[in-house]
């Protein structure tokens, strides 16, 4: 995953692949290969294991790692508005949950309450219904 230079990594690349042409072109595409399989490995596995916790933070955490697999496939795929919009709409629908979950966070979803009354029942309306992608909303846009 380095050798495919993220961001701040990339200044070393270019200086790396000075080798002869067919060693610099198999070690290349053997790299894309790799960070191409971690990439569906991290979107699917990040998915699957937020959906299998309990323990709230670490669904978000797993979930966090999904989306941002989401947004280096654009990227990869050289989509950048595409992963730009992803990631506007990704980190104001984080900030709703964590404002959902900031004021009454347990550690275990078992351990909810909701008692605060009809503002935050439609502000958690709110927000699940932009991350589910509903027409005309922003997650709406990002999925298609």
């Amino acid at each position: 995953m380095i050798d495919s230079s993220p961001l701040i990594l990339l200044v070393w690349l270019p200086d790396a692949m000075e080798g002869p042409t067919p060693i610099s072109a198999l070690i290349h595409a053997a790299t894309m290969v790799a960070a191409g399989i971690f990439l569906v490995i991290t979107v699917f596995l990040g998915a699957t294991l937020a959906l299998a916790q309990k323990d709230i933070k670490k669904g978000l955490a797993y979930s966090t790692m999904s989306q941002l697999g989401y947004m280096m496939l654009a990227l990869g795929m050289g989509s950048y508005r595409t992963a730009l919009f992803h990631l506007i709409t990704w980190l104001y629908s984080k900030m709703g949950s964590k404002r959902i979950l900031g004021d009454k966070i347990k550690t275990f979803i078992y351990d909810w309450s909701y008692n605060r009354g009809y503002i935050d029942a439609f502000y958690a309306a709110s927000v699940t219904v932009g991350i589910r992608g509903v027409a005309e909303l922003s997650h709406f846009f990002d999925v298609k």
